[in-house]
């Protein structure tokens, strides 16, 4: 993971360091020939956060439909379904 620090010695993008920790928890550390799923990984992340992903300072690095539209799903469950695993 990545933290940036703008020229006050402040995190650079403070909305982005709680989905890009839960998504490396869900994600664990990077080794060759990863087939890890960060789309499900961040869905995971920020429907923990109770946040749409979005992309920006506050989001995702990258724009991902796709994200947004898992996550959306997720929303529409039942809590209780939305989270059993």
């Amino acid at each position: 993971m990545t933290v940036t620090v703008d020229t006050y010695g402040r995190l650079a993008n403070p909305g982005r360091l709680e989905p890009a920790v839960l998504t490396g928890v869900f994600t664990g550390p990077l080794s060759c020939g990863d087939a890890r799923n960060f789309q499900v990984a961040a869905d995971a992340a920020y429907w923990l956060l109770d946040r749409e992903p979005t992309v920006g300072p506050d989001g995702l690095e990258l724009e991902d439909p796709e994200a947004v539209k898992l996550w959306k799903g997720l929303k529409a469950l039942p809590r209780a379904e939305a989270g059993a695993g």
